[in-house]
């Protein structure tokens, strides 16, 4: 069958975006992508086509911005030309489009995933709420998100919907050496929904409250709460205990030497950078928040309070200070990863919900264990 995913976001860095090109690149069904563009980002959107023609994925490019009218109808003709199965959409502003483009080819079957809660306002609920409406199956990573949006928008409780957890993009498939495992690792945007300033402020006791000036973090991601993060580690004049690298292309390298994994953000509606860690055999020290409670158990390392700097510290050294307990909630760490967040399941469980709705029309009794 054939299915077109419609997109907003096109930098392969994004987390999305990376879970689309590993579905397309995949699956045993036809994708191809539309990129709903702003006409500032239209040049360096094609720029990336090249990936997509190597990997034999139809796309197509609409500098489109604002006007959803003329979004409308560039998809209605690719859906024609091409026979389209099926409409996948991502994010909101896209979603729109489904308004009218159900009246125009209402023989297609619609999907939307939610892939990340954000508060909006209540004019932009109101809007969205009008491609809801249209839209009969929803996809949700976790079951925090699930729970999220539909205590936001109550219509949601009565659409189909199924949970599809994401899977890692960034992992090591060879041999994993514990033995090289020397640093404590955060990998992931700084803002305020990570809550990298708990982080630094676990470090501040752990240096200067406890002396251990052994122990040191590595911060690799950037975002616009830097500046905030900068001036913490200032402060507390922790510029050897707490490393800023920057964004990356790939943090693996990172991964493979990480002996300890933290994450201490609020709202996170999976955590892939946590399955990731899971993978390479880290022990996690994660919050109690949000999607992570889904991702992490305590036989993986420990889920504690967002807001609790001084346990955070504690839990940090007692896990530095002994390698047996590390290795074991590392080893579990993978088997939990390895079990639940494979690429294989990712993948595989997108190819059955399309052919599911395919086959039944829609997500309705829809069982994907």
């Amino acid at each position: 069958m054939k299915i077109l995913n419609v997109i907003s976001v096109f930098r392969p860095h994004g987390g999305t975006i990376a879970k689309l090109r590993t579905i397309v690149q995949h699956s045993r069904n036809e994708h191809q992508i539309y990129f709903y563009c702003y006409p500032h980002e239209y040049e360096e959107a094609k720029t990336l086509d090249g990936y997509y023609k190597e990997i034999g994925v139809q796309t197509y490019y609409g500098n489109v911005g604002r006007n959803f009218i003329k979004a409308v109808f560039e998809i209605k003709n690719i859906i024609k030309e091409n026979k389209i199965d099926i409409v996948h959409y991502y994010f909101n502003y896209e979603n729109l489009t489904i308004t009218l483009l159900k009246t125009l080819c209402p023989n297609v079957k619609y999907i939307r995933s939610f892939v990340g809660y954000i508060d909006i306002s209540p004019f932009r609920k109101q809007t969205l709420r009008l491609a809801l409406r249209r839209t009969e199956n929803y996809v949700y990573i976790s079951n925090y998100i699930k729970e999220k949006y539909e205590e936001t928008h109550q219509l949601l409780k009565k659409k189909n919907s199924t949970i599809i957890y994401n899977c890692p993009i960034y992992i090591d498939k060879g041999e994993i050496d514990v033995a090289v495992k020397d640093i404590i690792l955060y990998v992931g945007a700084i803002n305020e929904h990570k809550n990298v300033p708990q982080l630094i402020e676990t470090m501040n006791i752990v240096v200067n409250e406890f002396k251990r000036d052994d122990i040191v973090l590595q911060i690799v991601g950037d975002g616009k709460d830097r500046k905030q993060v900068e001036e913490l580690i200032a402060k507390y004049n922790l510029q050897k205990n707490v490393i800023l690298h920057g964004a990356v292309k790939g943090p693996i390298e990172y991964y493979r030497r990480c002996k300890i994994y933290l994450h201490a953000a609020t709202n996170e509606g999976f955590g892939i950078s946590v399955t990731e860690a899971m993978f390479m055999k880290c022990p996690c020290i994660v919050a109690n928040t949000s999607g992570l409670k889904e991702v992490m158990s305590e036989e993986c390392g420990y889920i504690l309070p967002y807001n609790d700097p001084k346990i955070w510290a504690e839990k940090l050294i007692y896990l530095n200070d002994n390698k047996e307990i590390r290795e074991e909630f590392g080893e579990n760490a993978y088997k939990r990863a390895k079990e639940m967040f494979s690429r294989e399941k990712f993948i595989n469980a997108h190819d059955q919900m399309y052919e599911y709705i395919y086959k039944n029309g829609s997500l309705k009794e829809y069982n994907n264990q």
